[in-house]
């Protein structure tokens, strides 16, 4: 996780990632009536999400803290919101509008924009931009549907 890159290390270290931090997402799914499964996942921006975030089946799920989410998005198991190149802080997060379905297991790589209305496929890996409206499924993901 990027965000323990600048955590003080030794005690102060221990305490920050052992307690401070998983009281802190504790309290943003709380606010947001999200699960409490969410707190352990490697999600480390989750009182940025907006509360109409949807998680169907919480588990294993990563999303990138410079990644931004719009409204009414649902997240399904194992989604990987990610980059493409290692620790590479530099790189800007992908960019996912409203109303956004990922389906389970699938994975958005790099600084790619996802339009509103946009569903992502079970397994499909996303490295492109998907227009608003569009269906994008499987391995590199591709469209197979565009609204008219």
């Amino acid at each position: 996780m990027t965000e323990d890159v600048k955590s003080p290390s030794g005690v102060h270290g221990f305490i920050h990632f052992h307690l401070a931090r998983p009281v802190a997402r504790a309290m943003a799914c709380v606010k947001n009536g999200w699960s409490l499964r969410l707190v352990w996942y490697d999600i480390p921006a989750l009182d940025k999400l907006p509360p109409s975030t949807k998680f169907g089946h919480p588990y294993g799920i990563t999303i990138r803290s410079t990644a931004t989410i719009g409204e009414n998005c649902t997240i399904r198991q194992n989604v990987t919101i990610g980059q493409r190149r290692g620790e590479d802080l530099s790189e800007p997060g992908a960019k996912i509008g409203n109303n956004v379905s990922f389906g389970a297991g699938c994975i958005i790589l790099g600084p790619v924009n996802i339009g509103d209305n946009a569903i992502i496929g079970a397994g499909a890996v996303v490295l492109q931009d998907v227009p608003a409206g569009c269906i994008a499924v499987g391995n590199p993901a591709r469209i197979i549907k565009r609204d008219q």
